[in-house]
């Protein structure tokens, strides 16, 4: 039995609402789509070779070959300007802006380390509290004092409930384990 509800795909692109925390770290390093389910099908091995450089399917420039950390970066500073010049024509669209910039908040907070930071806690007063809620979540994975700071100033100005239940989430796994956390990521 496939719960659709669970794909990366859907959670990605069409999910307009906060991921699941525990689905979050599933994620990894996937912005916008997975494909896995396509990479593994069997009816399309005929059809996966390899594209052209003229294919309408390849990667458009600003994506091809990017590292998905650097990639969330760019999105999660995007403004809208931007994101319609870059994604015109591009069935990325689908995924609003919105979800973009939350999206690449859970890939900082899967693949992110200290240096990413400071996008996020700029990110914690983001006009759209989908995208505090989930830099909340990524500040607080990447684990720092810093970060731990800025959520705890987050939070005594945070007016969305949704948020500050976030941003307390985070404070309080650090709280419970900050050694633990600082070196499950890496830093």
């Amino acid at each position: 039995m496939l719960d659709a509800n669970l794909c990366i795909s859907y959670l990605t692109i069409e999910h307009r609402e906060h991921i699941a925390e525990p689905l979050r770290p599933l994620m990894g390093g996937l912005l916008y789509g997975c494909d896995i389910c396509n990479d593994v099908c069997p009816y399309n091995r005929k059809f996966s070779k390899e594209l052209s450089e003229d294919s309408p399917f390849r990667p458009r420039p600003f994506l091809d070959g990017v590292p998905s950390r650097e990639l969330a970066l760019r999105v999660l500073g995007m403004g809208v300007p931007e994101y319609t010049e870059l994604f015109r024509g591009s069935a990325m669209k689908r995924a609003k802006l919105s979800g973009l910039r939350r999206n690449a908040a859970v890939v900082l907070g899967n693949t992110g380390t200290e240096a990413d930071l400071p996008a996020l806690i700029i990110a914690l007063g983001d006009a759209l509290p989908l995208v505090r809620g989930h830099a909340a979540w990524a500040v607080g994975r990447i684990g720092s004092d810093a970060g731990f700071a800025a959520l705890r100033e987050r939070l005594a100005v945070e007016p969305d409930g949704a948020v500050r239940a976030e941003i307390e989430s985070a404070l309080r796994a650090a709280d419970s384990a900050p050694d633990e956390m600082s070196k499950s990521r890496g830093t």
